[in-house]
């Protein structure tokens, strides 16, 4: 009997057949197995996935502070532009004297309010997938803050106050619920039923 490369010994043996590849009887991280904490978790066959209302918050806070940050910039230049044109008397200057009222509330802190805090709660809501409690606990407290400053700035004008604040809110509150609980201390569904 020849091979490809001339006769082959008599002696010589076949390859040997390697046994199949053996798939790992430890599921992968992030699957219920090991956490990066090193903690044992019970593996369920599927992803943890993360909880609907952490998502709804995070598109909440995400858009809303986009919205009223961009909204309050338009509306900023257009009273800087508009109050240019006017005269200080007559009908030109009550408007005038409208629109200049409104760029010296935003020089005394409604900038302050109305940029500083939907800046920070933009950046702040990234860290929530982190799956730390930190992250909820300062997101919770700069949603008090910016309440409460809103109505400190807009104490003149609370009915401006009150549909930022529920919505505000009701964004934070969701963050508490008990999934987002569980998902944020790095527990897996299977965990709920202990």
């Amino acid at each position: 009997m020849s091979g490809p490369y001339g006769p082959r010994p008599r002696d010589a043996q076949p390859h040997p057949v390697h046994p199949p590849i053996q798939p790992p009887t430890h599921p992968p991280v992030g699957y219920g197995g090991f956490s990066q904490s090193g903690e044992e978790q019970q593996f369920s066959g599927r992803p943890i996935q993360r909880p609907a209302l952490l998502t709804l918050s995070l598109v909440m806070i995400i858009t809303g502070s986009m919205l009223l940050m961009t909204e309050l910039a338009l509306v900023w230049l257009f009273v800087s532009i508009a109050r240019d044109g006017l005269g200080y008397s007559g009908t030109d200057g009550i408007f005038y004297h409208m629109l200049e009222r409104f760029h010296l509330q935003m020089l005394k802190g409604l900038a302050w309010v109305g940029f500083g805090f939907p800046g920070a709660a933009v950046v702040l809501s990234f860290f929530l997938l982190l799956r730390r409690p930190w992250p909820r606990i300062a997101v919770s407290l700069l949603g008090a803050a910016t309440i409460v400053a809103a109505a400190v700035v807009l104490s003149g004008h609370i009915a401006w106050v009150v549909p930022i604040g529920v919505y505000i809110a009701f964004a934070v509150a969701i963050l508490w619920t008990p999934d987002v609980t569980i998902w944020c201390r790095g527990g897996d569904s299977a965990d709920r039923t202990r």
